[in-house]
């Protein structure tokens, strides 16, 4: 592409690192992404949101939570489908407290969420109850 004089853009990159985390191929997916930004490609909310899903579907919340923070580096505001990965990869984690806790916190900072938002927390709710009641949860 770059011979035929056409300069790969962000979406260009966003639909490779798409692939990458869709795969499970977070570690590529991360080098590539530092790799695109050495390149003075600027990320978007986009671009963040795919690293954070792809490692919350990976159960490694420390990374997504290492991808949020890294949003302010880069004057990137989360959205609605941010808070909302965070919140269905944390209460995956059987950790519905700190779900609810960062829910709120987000609430407090603006966070304005949405249908999705709600039907993820009443989903870990509901997992999280159920566990409780047959006893898995004691």
């Amino acid at each position: 592409m770059v011979k035929t004089g056409y300069e790969p853009d962000i979406i260009l990159y966003g639909v490779l690192l798409n692939g990458l985390c869709k795969h499970g191929l977070m570690s590529d997916a991360l080098r590539f992404f530092f790799q695109v930004i050495n390149r003075g490609v600027k990320p978007n909310v986009y671009t963040f949101n795919m690293l954070i899903d792809g490692s919350c579907r990976l159960n490694r919340l420390k990374n997504a939570v290492k991808v949020y923070n890294q949003m302010r580096m880069y004057n990137i505001r989360p959205d609605v489908v941010t808070y909302t990965v965070l919140i269905r990869g944390i209460s995956e984690l059987g950790r519905l407290n700190d779900a609810l806790v960062f829910f709120f916190q987000s609430l407090k900072r603006g966070f304005l969420p949405d249908v999705v938002t709600y039907c993820t927390l009443i989903d870990a709710c509901c997992k999280h109850f159920c566990m409780l009641d047959s006893g898995f949860l004691r």
